[in-house]
């Protein structure tokens, strides 16, 4: 559902069964959650008419599409959301923290997999320290994710 209906939807009962929760992903690119709300395309065939930039494809992890990239950027700039593709379709996303988790859940990114991420790699990203990610899978066929066009 679209961020500014979430709070004003006067749907019903009978409407949210039939239309679920959830229509889409979002990300708040600053501090207003109704007019900085960035819609995620769930086709990979749309992403090109946004500011999302391809990086490479990562075995199991699909195509990563980093938003509003560029090599001379501040690192304060850089969106923490990577979005992934598998076949054209939006199949998984990960949250990126400057930051030592120690956590089974999270994974820890050496910079020496930066350049296998991104098409650009920003500077600035050698310079912050450990980096951590969590990825959250949008299917159960997550072992089935590859680096195939469709």
């Amino acid at each position: 559902m679209e961020p500014s209906k979430i709070c004003s939807s006067t749907r019903t009962e009978a409407q949210m069964i039939s239309e679920g929760i959830g229509s889409g992903l979002y990300f708040q690119n600053g501090p207003n959650p109704l007019t900085d709300a960035v819609p995620v395309p769930s086709d990979e065939s749309t992403i090109q008419q946004t500011l999302w930039g391809q990086g490479k494809c990562v075995p199991r992890l699909g195509h990563q599409y980093q938003y509003n990239v560029r090599k001379d950027m501040y690192c304060e700039e850089l969106a923490p959301l990577h979005l992934m593709y598998d076949r054209g379709h939006l199949v998984a996303f990960a949250w990126f923290f400057v930051s030592d988790i120690q956590s089974p859940v999270f994974e820890k990114i050496p910079q020496t997999m930066y350049s296998r991420m991104f098409q650009t790699v920003p500077d600035c990203l050698y310079t912050m320290g450990q980096v951590t990610s969590l990825h959250i899978f949008l299917t159960d066929q997550y072992n089935e994710i590859t680096c195939s066009a469709k």
